[in-house]
């Protein structure tokens, strides 16, 4: 299992988790799902992506995927990498699980494929997506808010500020969840078992038993 779960940010600030993913994809193929956004999104998404992550770091291997059904753990045969991309989190899981697609993506996370989430994309991956509630819209009326729960437990709040804490102990204690807060340009890197805080800022861990508390880069979740 490789997956690194960004809290988001611009191109300067995520820089060092962009790095992360590409030095762990090589050259191999990466295919972007864009379903966070509306398809009449799709296409300004991937300029984005092209522009700020596959051209600086040199990757030519790349391709985006705008209708996920029907799709197969064999369609992945070729690629190393998957990036889910930032939006609206409570419309990508719909899509997701309406083309049966998060069941490849669990395969293939379990064949040792690399899955960048970013933002909307790292909040479906982990525990419980209730804490996009305060930054998105759940305009598809989605119900069941789990999501794949790599973290063992916890959810993630992307675009993590201070002014939030009293939104997130509100979520930690009328949800009975735990969550880590990742700053912009802050994200975790999970390779196997061990699950460590990278990028540029500390992000915070939020409990109903411990508070709030640090997590300093490096240190692990």
């Amino acid at each position: 299992m490789k997956i690194i779960l960004s809290g988001g940010g611009k191109r300067e600030q995520t820089r060092e988790l962009d790095s992360i993913f590409f030095n762990l994809v090589k050259e191999n193929k990466v295919i972007f799902i864009p379903h966070s956004r509306k398809n009449e999104e799709f296409g300004s998404s991937f300029s984005w992506v092209k522009e700020n992550l596959f051209l600086p770091f040199g990757h030519n291997s790349f391709e985006m995927w705008t209708n996920l059904d029907n799709k197969s753990i064999e369609d992945l045969k070729d690629a190393k990498g998957i990036i889910l991309g930032g939006g609206n989190t409570f419309r990508l899981l719909k899509v997701l699980r309406d083309s049966n697609f998060i069941k490849v993506l669990k395969e293939f996370i379990e064949r040792e494929g690399v899955v960048y989430g970013i933002s909307a994309g790292a909040i479906i991956l982990t525990k419980d997506i209730i804490t996009a509630k305060p930054l998105d819209k759940n305009e598809v009326k989605l119900e069941d808010l789990s999501g794949m729960d790599v973290l063992e437990g916890k959810s993630i709040f992307c675009h993590y500020e201070k002014k939030y804490d009293g939104v997130i102990f509100d979520l930690v204690n009328n949800r009975d969840i735990e969550v880590i807060g990742l700053p912009e340009g802050t994200g975790i890197y999970i390779n196997r078992n061990v699950k460590k805080i990278v990028g540029s800022n500390p992000a915070f861990f939020f409990s109903k038993k411990l508070g709030k508390k640090e997590l300093k880069i490096g240190e692990e979740v």
